[in-house]
This record gives structure tokens, C-alpha cells and sequence, in this order.
């Protein structure tokens, strides 16, 4: 969140999960849980973009479907 708001870009995210706030870390889904929990929504509304192998893992895990990113 640090870095977020120290190039100026925190005020673009209306909801953050860090680290701090679970208490299972990535393969486990409880981060992606807890942002669809939020929000309201289910899996099938929901689309996760992840870059890491521990991350599309845990986003698969919660059914949602995940985008893939391995250039940027």
C-alpha cells in the first residue's frame, strides 16, 4: 500500500488486501476470498489477473477465472 500511494496511485483502488490483513498466504485463496467477499461477488462473476505461479493457483482455487500474464 506504501509504494500505492507514494507514486500517487493509491486513490485508483477502491479495496486492497495485503498481507497484513490474512493469515494464509498465496497458493491459499483466502485473499481473493476475502476481496469477492467484499464486493459481493461470486466466482463466476470474477476475473483474476496473476503473474506468479503460488497466485494463479490460489485464484484458480477459487474458481473464478484467471488471465495469465507473463509479458508486461
Amino acid at each position: 500500500m506504501d509504494i500505492l500511494n507514494y507514486f500517487g496511485y493509491g486513490h485508483l483502488f477502491e479495496y486492497i488486501v495485503t498481507q497484513e490483513d490474512i493469515t494464509k498466504v498465496k497458493p491459499d485463496p483466502q485473499g481473493y476470498l476475502m476481496a469477492m467477499e467484499h464486493f459481493g461477488v461470486t466466482a463466476d462473476r470474477t476475473v483474476i489477473f496473476e503473474d506468479s505461479p503460488s497466485g494463479i493457483k490460489a485464484a484458480r482455487a477459487t474458481g473464478a477465472s484467471v488471465m495469465i500474464i507473463d509479458h508486461f
